[in-house]
Parts: structure tokens; sequence; C-alpha cells
């Protein structure tokens, strides 16, 4: 097949990035730059002859962090507040804004396959990343602590607008009950960036392989002469096509904040943000042959219609007030709101090639999807947080409320009205000699006219309380009390159907932390998380919400002042009350309120025992790593099929195209002498076998397709031209390793093959 390349129209030059530099970037800034980094990585302006002193320091409630460290000095990811990573008695990881700089991880999806234990391994399309973590859904998403909604594409693609990503692995049910579905994979926290006391104008322009051009424009300053108001903007613009032909995509991202002084011991903050893209989507996969054999196809091969669309709009706002009542008390209300509109219109190759005579195998032909959505998130949170002395020690308690409404109109076409579709009389066959999906017409489905409206609760109070019973031993128990509520679906012909109501769920939390030294801790924790399930048992109660629990015991420990952390676990991660037919029970079941259902049980249940050891920070003065190891191992404890009868899965995975065993590693080196301006860096993500398997049926015969164990390495050249200019290489899959990032027995998903890419960093 020829490599069809169709660019995507281009926009106008963003010159809108350049006038807000303009008023963002101070004079004396401009005229000479005379700024440097403090070892706690603020940017220190020195003062000019006839320049204004320095600004009277007010209260700021971002932490400050070093400006080049890979060990973060704090998160609050599954809290409410910043805790230094060795307080939390639970797995977290934090990528730093100079990891996601120097590796180049400006993407959301590549960043997080850099996270210790999680991956991304189970997604076909570019747009829509599967990240998962101790074998379950990573789908809890927050953005400074409010939940994002229940898609992940409520999250920015561009990681510009961020400081850090934090991740919990496990459970995080403590402040948020289910979640958006209550998977027990863990939390994913994005912390914006905020104004800082000092001036900042810093400019980011990157060009790289398959046409890739960023600009990315981030500028903050004191808005008032006394420095009570502050503002910052981070706007970015990116154009690059893919790997794949005629795939690429458009984003542009515009984020704003405000920090307000109203008192000394009160501020205000608000901010907005919105993100387009615009994209050909890329639909990775490269189907095999009906027996299970991989015909090798190019990487570059198209399997996605040059015609698609994928359109995406998210606009978000948020307002946080901060009162501080002294040094230990401080209550915090948080307001959230975030709209998502998604469009897409896409068809792709569905079938396999040369499918076995006499089986219900399709040839390879076209199939295709219409969809339009509008999923619109609010959240509030009241928290009060604070210490107090008992007993001869101090204390800290956290005690609140949230809330959270969803809601999202779907609007597609009528089921069988699809213009691309299996058995049509005009089905669109695909040449598996040539594949040769370019030649297929744009159909446009025609929608429905009854677009479908789900309605969702998510209310809950919250509390925790960590008691200092020794000197080096603390507890930690909490829990959220929640009411879940699904309102049901409306459309033209039905109103709220389906809709159910689950009050006074717990989700406790317990901890138990010892500072055997100075430098370390170990502690036992046990969490948990749930998910409402709409089925019902043969007595009319509601079954059992499906409850996620992880058990863990872990070391963390703090070298060289904190510039060096290291954390080793083990857990065990259960999810039980999973649902199954009572067979038992008479179809429909008499006692549901639900209309020709069946009566259930909820006894099925899965487990995953595993390990996860990270160390990162910085070893010597220019010598920074990062090492995250993590096993796992699954297996269905209890599955029973809607007879009663043990299933063949019982014992055995799931996700087998998961890996079992990653090794993730970086590290980065300035080098020494007169070459201080030169830095060096290198890292290597590993993954164990993955595989995909399938029983003989009829005249198919048994499958098992395999991903062998590899490893991906990338690397890193910088040069700081001076204290206002520096340049970055950065080149991913050095060693251009074929390789499918996920199997199945019907097609494998490619990974991305070498590229280069250029940046070069203004600071004013």
């Amino acid at each position: 097949m020829p490599h069809i390349v169709r660019k995507l129209q281009r926009p106008c030059p963003p010159a809108w990035l350049a006038l807000i530099a303009l008023i963002f970037a101070p004079p004396a800034a401009l005229a000479e730059p005379a700024s440097d980094r403090s070892a706690e990585g603020a940017t220190s302006i020195a003062p000019q002859a006839g320049q204004a002193t320095r600004l009277p320091e007010v209260l700021v409630t971002a932490a400050a962090l070093p400006a080049d460290a890979y060990a973060a000095a704090k998160a609050s990811v599954g809290g409410k507040s910043d805790v230094a990573l060795r307080e939390i008695p639970q797995s977290v990881s934090v990528l730093t804004r100079q990891r996601i700089d120097d590796q180049n991880l400006i993407e959301a999806t590549r960043a997080l396959t850099w996270v210790t234990g999680l991956a991304d391994g189970r997604s076909n399309e570019s747009d829509t990343p599967l990240i998962s973590a101790r074998g379950f859904r990573v789908d809890n998403v927050s953005i400074d602590g409010s939940l994002v909604g229940g898609t992940f594409w409520q999250v920015p693609s561009d990681l510009s607008m961020y400081e850090q990503v934090e991740v919990l692995r496990g459970p995080s049910g403590l402040f948020n009950g289910s979640g958006p579905t209550g998977s027990a994979g863990g939390a994913i926290n994005y912390r914006r960036k905020r104004p800082q006391a000092d001036p900042l104008t810093r400019l980011e322009f990157a060009v790289g392989q398959w046409d890739h051009y960023r600009v990315t424009l981030d500028a903050g300053r004191p808005l008032s002469e006394d420095g009570r108001l502050r503002g910052r903007v981070v706007a970015s613009s990116l154009d690059q096509n893919d790997f794949i032909a005629y795939t690429g995509r458009q984003n542009q991202m515009l984020y704003g904040v405000l920090d307000y002084q109203l008192s000394s011991a009160t501020q205000l903050t608000v901010g907005a943000d919105h993100d387009r893209r615009r994209s050909v989507p890329t639909y990775k996969y490269s189907t095999f042959r009906g027996d299970g054999s991989d015909p090798r196809w190019p990487r570059e091969m198209a399997w996605m219609v040059p015609w698609a669309r994928w359109d995406g709009d998210t606009t978000g706002a948020f307002a946080e007030l901060t009162h501080r009542f002294n040094d230990d008390w401080r209550l915090k209300a948080a307001y959230s709101y975030r709209q998502e509109k998604l469009f897409w219109d896409w068809a792709w190759v569905a079938g396999v090639v040369d499918p076995i005579p006499g089986s219900t195998q399709k040839p390879l032909y076209v199939t295709g999807q219409r969809r339009d959505t509008d999923d619109q998130v609010q959240a509030l949170d009241v928290s009060l947080s604070g210490r107090f002395r008992a007993w001869g020690r101090v204390h800290d308690l956290v005690v609140g409320a949230n809330a959270s409404q969803r809601e999202q109109v779907t609007h597609q076409p009528a089921s069988g009205k699809y213009s691309y579709d299996w058995g049509r009389p005009d089905t669109f066959y695909i040449d598996p000699t040539r594949i040769n999906i370019g030649e297929a017409p744009w159909r446009p489905s025609v929608m429905s006219g009854n677009p479908t409206t789900y309605r969702y609760q998510d209310d809950g109070l919250y509390g925790s309380l960590r008691l200092r019973i020794l000197d080096p031993l603390t507890l930690t128990a909490g829990g959220r009390v929640s009411t879940y509520e699904y309102k049901g679906y409306t459309n033209n012909t039905v109103t709220g159907k389906g809709a159910y109501k689950r009050s006074g769920v717990l989700t406790p939390f317990a901890a138990l932390s010892w500072d055997f030294s100075d430098s370390t801790s170990a502690y036992l924790s046990h969490a948990e998380v749930f998910s409402v399930t709409n089925a019902y048992k043969a007595t009319g109660e509601m079954v059992e919400p499906v409850e996620g629990s992880n058990r863990e015991v872990g070391l963390k420990s703090e070298f060289f002042d904190g510039h060096l952390l290291a954390s080793l676990a083990a857990y065990q991660l259960t999810r039980k009350n999973q649902t199954r037919i009572d067979p038992s029970a008479p179809y429909p079941c008499p006692a549901s309120p639900l209309p020709s259902a069946y009566c259930y049980i909820a006894d099925n249940a899965q487990q995953v025992d595993g390990a996860e050891l990270e160390l990162v920070g910085r070893l010597t003065r220019n010598w920074q790593v990062m090492l995250g190891l993590s096993h796992m191992k699954k297996r269905y404890t209890r599955w029973r099929d809607g007879k009663g009868v043990v299933s063949p899965t019982q014992g055995d995975s799931w996700w087998k195209d998961d890996p079992d065993n990653t090794v993730k590693a970086w590290s980065s080196y300035r080098l020494p002498g007169a070459a201080a301006a030169w830095r060096v860096g290198g890292g290597v993500r590993w993954q164990s076998e993955t595989y995909a398997e399938r029983a003989a049926s009829g005249p198919v015969p048994a499958a098992r397709v395999t991903q062998p164990a590899f490893a991906v390495w990338d690397g890193m050249l910088a040069w700081d031209v001076n204290k206002t200019w520096s340049a970055q290489l950065n080149v991913t899959n050095l060693f251009d390793k074929v390789y499918y990032s996920r199997v199945t027995t019907s097609y494998g998903s490619y990974g991305e093959p070498r590229r280069l890419m250029l940046t070069v960093r203004v600071t004013l």
C-alpha cells in the first residue's frame, strides 16, 4: 500500500502567544535577563539599579519544588493537603516538571507509561488510553483533588499546564468513595501550575519527526503593586502527523489562573482552561489471519479511513477559597466544572485475513461508528484540616463533605442504521493483498434524532485522624460514607429508566506507620473502594456493592536531605461481590424492580498479589535517577457461571495482554567542569511477555498469540546555551524496536517507531 499522507489543515500562526508574552513579561526581564535558579527552585530576579525591591511574601498554597528535582517534595493524591511522600502509607509516584521536560513527556498517556506499575497496553486508538495498575483500570482521575468525571478524555492531552502528575496505586476511596467506576487500580491527580511571587516568562518551541510542531508559552507575574494579586497563563499549540499513514492531530490549549490575597489569612484562586483537539485518529491494530498467525504488516499501514474525524473540546473552570484560622487550622472550599464535547465519525477495518472456511469468521470489511456526546461534571468539596495537641503529642484531623453531579448526553445512529456495517448490500470489502481502506467512501450515518441523557450523583462525608501514639508510631484511621445515585437514562420514549440509589456505603481506611530512624518508615495499610451494581437478589434486595480492598506493607526512606526517595511495597488486592445469575431463581426475577431481569448473586472474586520498588531523586549533585520495578500475579479466586458451575477461568488470570512484570529506569547527568552546560540522559522501559489465547471452536483452531518480553530505550542530550536559552534533543525508541503494545487473537497494536524531537526553551 502506498504511504498516503493527508496533512491536517494548519490554523493561522498563534500570534496570541506573543501577545500574552508581552503582557506578562516584566520590562526588565525583556531588556536584560538576570534570572538564576535558587536551591528551592524559585526564580530569583536580581534587582537592577532603579528597580523596585522584592515584593512582600504572601500566602501561596502550591508547594515549592526544587527547580530540577526528580524527587517530589510533597503530594496530595488520595488526600486533602500536601504531605511528604514518606508520610503517605500507600504506594505513590510523582512525575515532577523536570522529569516531564527531560523526557519530553508532554502527552499524558506517554507520561503515565513511565510511572512505576502503570501500563497502557490495552488501547487501540490514539485518543482513548486505557491506563491500568495492579490488574485494574486507573480511571479515578482528578485535577487538584477534584474528580473530573467518568472518562479519561476530560484530562487535557497536553501536560503544559501542570506542575506535576501524582499517582496512587490501589484503592482510593477514603475521600472519593467509588470514584467514577469504583475501579481498584488507583488514582491520578494532576497539579495545576499556580501564580508565583516572581515574574516568569518561558517560551518553548519543538519540532520533530512526522511533521511535529509545537509552541508553548508559560507566563506569570504579580498584577498589583502590593503583590496580593497574581496571574499566570499557559498556552500551547500542537500540529503533528502520526507514524501511521494519513493520521495526525492538532491540539490547542489555553489555561489562566489568578490568586488574590483577600487578607493575611484568606486567599481566593480562580482559573479556567480550554483544550481543543482535532484529529484523524490512529487505529493502531494490524489484522491477523483466521488461524491466529501474523502476516506482519508494515507499521505505517493505515487501518482507519482518511476521512475519519475525532473532535474534542474540553472546557474547565474552578474556584478555591482557603482560610487559615491560625498556624494549625485551615478551611478550604473548592468548586470545579468540566464540560467535554466529543464528536467522532470514522470507519475502520474489521474481520480477519483468510477466514477459516465453514466458520463464523468474517473476511476483511469496513465497519463504522458515529457519535456525538456532551459530558458535564460539577464537583464541590469543603474540608477542615488541622493539628491539635493531646496526650503530650500533636495529631492531625481532616473532616469534610463533597458532592459531584454528572450529566452525559449521547447522540448516535439507531441500532442497525450505521452506513458501514456487516451484511449490508453495499458492504465494503477490503482487498487483503493491498488493504485498500483509503478507497472507502465517506458514508455519514444518520443520527437517530433521539439522544439519551444519563445522570449521576455522588455525595459523601469523610474524615481522617492521624494519632501519634508514640513518638515513632502513628495510627491513621478514617473513611467516607457515600450516597451514590444513578438517576437513570432519559430520551424521547422513557424517563429515568434503570434508576437506582445506594446510601450509607462506608469505605474505610486504616494504617499504622513506624518511623524507626530519621530517614526510614515502615507502614501497614488497608484501603477500599466500591462500585454499585444495578442488580437484585431473589429477595428483591440490591446486591452488595463490588468491593475492592488493598492490604499493603511497605518501607519508605529519604536520603540526602530528601533529595533521594526510596520505597518498597508488597500488597494483596481483592475485588469481591462480583455478580452472577442466580441459577435457583426463576426468570424474570419476580422481586426485581427491573423488567425482564434475572435474579443475581454477588459472590465471584478476583485477587492480585504483587510487589513494587521505586528509587527516584539525586544520587550526586549532577546525577539524577528514577528506577521503578513492579511484579504482580492475577487470578480469579472464585468464578462461577450463571448455572453455578465453576468456570474454567477460576484460578486463571485476566488481561493477559497486560504485563505482569515491568522495569522502568531513567537517568540524567550534568557533565562536570568546562562541559557543565551539557546534560545527557537515557532510560529504558522493559516488560515481560504478554499473550492472548483462544480455545478451538468448530473448524476454528486453538490459537495463542505472544508478544515476547521486550525493552524500549530512550535518550536525551541537552545544552544550556546561557541563562536564557537552552536546547534539548530527545530520541524515543532509540533502537527502533518493532513490537506490539497489545495482542489479541485477531490483531496486534504496533508500538511507536523511533522518533526524534528537538526542543528549544527561552526563559526571560
